[in-house]
């Protein structure tokens, strides 16, 4: 008897499971589906959409990077991209849309110039790597470096020229005009020392 109603829980458990599954599933084949038919009828392609945090919440910063991406000139393709540890902390290189590289970049190895919003230009070295994925390796590091970036902080980069994107980024805190500029530069200097 006892043997049966764990059985019954655990088939009620695994039946909500599932249930959570699907429901998650169907939204991310829609979108995947979604960028399929872009990709077919030509349209420029952005694949990092808006990042959902737990609970159905969606990020301010990821919100912010989208209003400025739409407000860029249409002629330049463009995708946003937030920032992960890996990013900027742990690995150091940054991977790329598989769908806006293989739409508007070349299929080769170079270099890629990011041109900062203090108009530094950084040189990265674009490649492809296994499973046709692309990333941006050395020189990644000291763009992230330079430009101070964090996790959470979102990317936009906009393809200026075939080897070159500008890139604005939007930082994961937000000053008003009542928030004390020092002490916004007091906490970023507390997460960059990993406090």
């Amino acid at each position: 008897m006892a043997g049966s109603k764990r059985s019954h829980a655990t088939n009620s458990s695994s039946d909500s499971m599932r249930t959570a599954w699907e429901l998650k599933k169907k939204p991310a084949e829609q979108r995947l589906l979604n960028l399929t038919k872009q990709k077919k009828n030509g349209d420029s392609v952005s694949t990092d959409k808006a990042i959902v945090c737990s609970f159905g919440l969606q990020n301010p910063t990821m919100d912010r990077a989208h209003s400025m991406q739409a407000n860029l000139s249409p002629d330049f393709p463009s995708f946003v991209k937030p920032m992960q540890m890996s990013h900027v902390i742990t690995k150091q290189r940054l991977t790329l849309p598989k769908l806006f590289c293989d739409a508007h970049l070349p299929k080769e190895d170079g270099i890629i110039v990011l041109l900062d919003e203090n108009d530094q230009l950084h040189d990265t070295k674009y490649m492809m790597e296994v499973r046709d994925r692309y990333a941006l390796t050395f020189g990644w590091k000291s763009f992230s470096t330079a430009n101070k970036l964090l996790e959470g902080d979102v990317l936009v980069f906009q393809l200026v020229e075939p080897w070159k994107f500008k890139v604005y980024i939007v930082r994961d805190t937000i000053l008003t005009k009542v928030d004390d500029p020092n002490q916004d530069h007091f906490h970023r200097k507390l997460i960059e020392a990993g406090m």
